[in-house]
């Protein structure tokens, strides 16, 4: 069977999870929220304290809606938690106390200790899909999102953090048990393997690329993987699991299908506009590109399907309607292991922003 046509089975599943309002666009539990780390000011009877303030501090600076600081203060003064006040400024701006920073930073290792799952999320419901090569992928097959109801035959839930620590308690040797949502329970070994950004399969038919994440220092690895793709007569990404990443890694790797000097886009940040263009580097010669999307294709991922499709002619999208999130995100540590995510720009195609419009399949 081809390339291509292994697809068509999986793309049923991907249909079904876009018309989901709230696929999740984070490939670890960092998505999921335990209540605020941080008590209100109202609740504890003085006035903000040093980490409230060094967040109103950062919000003000950084967000890209330029929120007024008095404004940000005076809302936890009153008794609002920063999870409230964070949600009323964007979808995916989040405070995380130390034990969900913790296992994002451990999900984000170049090396994982696990069986193999990625995790991605519809409200609640977390789906579990396999990296390709490991003892999950060879249980459940790769391509697709499985529901996931327990490890450790514990219940899993995209509300409850501490659902999901045994994804980075386990040694190498030992075992994880998985819970599906068709019933099964599988009995994993937990094994090392390489947390890759992308994959490439290649049969006589055509190759695919998988990207299941926009990574610095890649494009090498890219471009040889295009270079290959020359031998056959179709080429596919496959971007239905990709919840974006670095947005300067999404430029250097649409360089290699663009010509150089072509606008990208626009970031809108409280710091001002900045404007990304492709640079020199394109592959001439490349087979026909199909594109795979869907409801957990988001950020950089949905981005890069949007370029492409308007500037490489005959580029074809298929799957499901993508995430609709073209905010920026960027990362700050907080005293105590705590990580503010915030969203730090948006993103503007043209004239018009992206942000909570999905892209849609031919």
């Amino acid at each position: 069977m081809s390339v291509i046509a292994r697809f068509a089975p999986a793309l049923l599943c991907v249909c079904l999870l876009a018309c989901q309002p709230d696929a999740a666009d984070s490939d670890t539990a960092s998505a999921a929220r335990t209540g605020d780390p941080l008590p209100s000011a109202a609740a504890s009877g003085q006035s903000l304290s040093t980490q409230q303030s060094i967040l109103v501090s950062l919000i003000a600076r950084h967000h890209f809606a330029k929120p007024s600081p008095a404004a940000l203060r005076e809302r936890l003064d009153r008794g609002e938690s920063v999870h409230s006040l964070l949600a009323s400024l964007d979808p995916y701006s989040r405070l995380l106390d130390a034990e969900q920073a913790g296992l994002r930073r451990r999900r984000a290792e170049l090396q994982r200790v696990g069986a193999g799952l990625d995790i991605l999320f519809d409200g609640p419901q977390a789906y579990a899909v396999a990296v390709p090569g490991t003892p999950f992928a060879d249980a459940v097959g790769s391509g697709t999102a499985t529901a996931l109801q327990q490890l450790d035959k514990q219940p899993v839930s995209g509300t409850d953090i501490s659902s999901f620590r045994p994804l980075v308690s386990h040694r190498a040797g030992e075992t994880l048990s998985v819970g599906l949502g068709d019933g099964r329970t599988l009995s994993l070994p937990v094994v090392r393997y390489p947390n890759a950004a992308l994959y490439f399969e290649q049969d006589d038919d055509g190759a695919m690329i998988r990207i299941r994440q926009f990574r610095s220092g890649q494009t090498r690895e890219l471009a040889a993987y295009l270079r290959q793709a020359m031998r056959g007569s179709a080429l596919v990404l496959d971007l239905r699991f990709s919840p974006g990443g670095d947005l300067f890694a999404m430029t250097d790797w649409l360089s290699l299908f663009l010509p150089p000097g072509l606008e990208i886009g626009r970031v809108l940040s409280a710091q001002g506009e900045r404007r990304l263009h492709t640079l020199p580097g394109q592959i001439a010669g490349l087979p026909p590109l199909t594109v795979l999307i869907g409801g957990f294709t988001a950020s950089s991922a949905e981005i890069f399907a949007r370029v492409l499709k308007q500037h490489r002619p005959g580029t074809r999208l298929v799957g499901g309607p993508t995430r609709g999130k073209c905010l920026v995100q960027r990362n700050f540590a907080l005293p105590g292991g705590a990580e503010l995510q915030l969203s730090t720009g948006e993103f503007v195609i043209g004239n018009q922003s992206c942000q909570g419009r999905p892209l849609w399949p031919d």
